[in-house]
């Protein structure tokens, strides 16, 4: 038991040198090592050798893969390897590319993807293009539209159109957002009925905007 402790606070206390060392030996031993800490220690690192990185890429375990995922502004080919070589469907590898990545051409792609977290992860990017914001209004999922209302990034039209169309929760969302347009604040105040759900704060929040 206490050969098992030591064990693992010397593995650990390693991952921790593995993530902030610039050597590039250290780094690709950490890259090809068989444990997975020291690898996800090594994706995690901004001194990566660029081959060693695309190994990481393409790594067999999902969770390295994933940190991978998260590093910023990461390369098209490394996004491309991500894509490719996610054969195990780990949705954890696209949410957190489309967390990460300020490229409004891949954010387009996964605007209808089938999990809703990688949806929502597109929908609060406010790098997606307003054209792909609009494209996920109708999105099934409650938690996908609250990400676009979040979006710091969302057109006035579709405030507009979730002020026409959405229940309490969503019309007391777009109330919070600011400079909202006089019409959409028409709308959401000829659409309001005082009632708990909506709130009296955001109702005459509204009010002092008119």
């Amino acid at each position: 038991r206490v050969f098992e402790e030591d064990y693992f606070d010397s593995t650990n206390e390693l991952a921790k040198d593995v993530q902030l060392t610039n050597d590039p030996t250290q780094l690709h031993k950490a890259v090809i090592s068989p444990k997975i800490i020291l690898r996800k220690a090594a994706a995690s690192n901004i001194h990566l050798d660029p081959n060693d990185l695309i190994a990481l890429a393409k790594d067999r375990e999902s969770t390295v893969r994933r940190k991978v995922a998260e590093r910023q502004n990461l390369p098209k080919p490394i996004v491309d390897i991500l894509l490719t070589n996610n054969m195990d469907g780990d949705s954890l590898v696209t949410t957190a590319l489309m967390r990460n990545t300020t490229d409004p051409e891949l954010l387009s792609r996964f605007t209808k993807d089938d999990n809703s977290l990688t949806r929502e992860e597109v929908a609060a990017n406010p790098a997606t293009p307003p054209d792909s914001l609009i494209s996920m209004r109708d999105d099934k999922d409650e938690a996908v539209i609250q990400q676009l209302l979040s979006n710091p990034k969302i057109p006035k039209s579709l405030l507009k159109y979730f002020a026409e169309t959405g229940d309490y929760a969503v019309r007391n969302e777009v109330a919070k957002v600011e400079d909202l347009e006089l019409d959409t604040i028409k709308i959401l105040l000829s659409k309001t009925n005082i009632s708990p759900q909506f709130g009296w704060h955001s109702y005459y929040t509204l009010l002092s905007l008119m």
